[in-house]
């Protein structure tokens, strides 16, 4: 399952929808939230220190890259796809953080 704002339609083209669904079936299909679940607990168990905060933030961020390499490995190769794919993550960086939720189902 995949959480989507419930405007996703409005703000977003439908190739960027399909992107931006590529890009979180490929979290799913790499397990990065049980990762990401187990890299909570360790820093959970180590808050006083420091450096478990930075290394949770650098494993965030590997995750992401990881994840946009992949998205990017599978779009077609053409610099246009390219341009689309950082479009549709700066938009999702803009958005709203708090807007309603709906679901897409793989």
């Amino acid at each position: 399952v995949v959480l989507l704002p419930s405007d996703v339609s409005e703000r977003f083209t439908d190739e960027q929808i399909v992107i931006a669904l590529l890009h979180e079936f490929v979290h799913v299909r790499r397990q990065d939230l049980p990762a990401a679940l187990l890299a909570l607990v360790v820093r959970a168990l180590n808050w006083p220190n420091p450096l478990a905060h930075v290394a949770a933030r650098a494993f965030r961020a590997d995750q992401e890259s990881a994840c946009d390499a992949a998205v990017l490995k599978r779009l077609p190769h053409r610099p246009e796809q390219a341009a689309t794919y950082a479009q549709t993550l700066l938009r999702a960086a803009k958005s709203r953080p708090h807007a309603p939720i709906a679901l897409a189902a793989r």
